[in-house]
């Protein structure tokens, strides 16, 4: 699978593997955000084989303590080279191996500890903006919709 042919898929949240703890400030903001629109705006993205979340760590757990059982998903080769992971805490370096590891073992990092980037026509750009924008109903994402 090559990164520009990126998959949208609807997952089961049991299925997810984090790498990253969240932000309760953050989360609870996300929580209330999700529940006036009553919709999640963006999928996240996930590593395609192994189901670790690249991108969407909170938006995950929003879901979760609302209840929900699926989440709308980008699906990436991580392998692919237009991929890259940035370290965002000093003196801590990550590499895509050590995050596959994290999210497989539960051995997970602090919140915000990596940044994903993916190369686009030159340009380094973070993978949030190829999540394109796809609006979910909050109660399609619950098994009894």
């Amino acid at each position: 699978m090559n990164f520009f042919s990126k998959k949208y898929v609807i997952l089961k949240l049991s299925e997810l593997r984090p790498h990253e703890e969240v932000q309760e400030e953050l989360l609870s903001k996300l929580i209330q955000d999700i529940e006036t629109s009553k919709h999640l705006i963006r999928p996240i993205a996930v590593d395609q084989k192994t189901k670790v979340i690249l991108d969407g760590h909170h938006r995950v757990a929003a879901l979760r303590r609302l209840g929900c059982d699926y989440v709308p998903a980008y699906e990436f080769n991580y392998q692919d080279n237009a991929i890259k992971v940035l370290q965002t805490r000093e003196g801590r370096s990550v590499n895509k191996k050590e995050i596959i590891a994290a999210g497989l073992k539960g051995s997970i990092y602090p919140p915000k500890s990596t940044r994903h980037m993916v190369t686009l026509n030159g340009i380094s750009t973070h993978i949030s903006e190829v999540e394109k924008e796809n609006p979910t109903l909050l109660k399609d994402l619950k098994r009894d919709h």
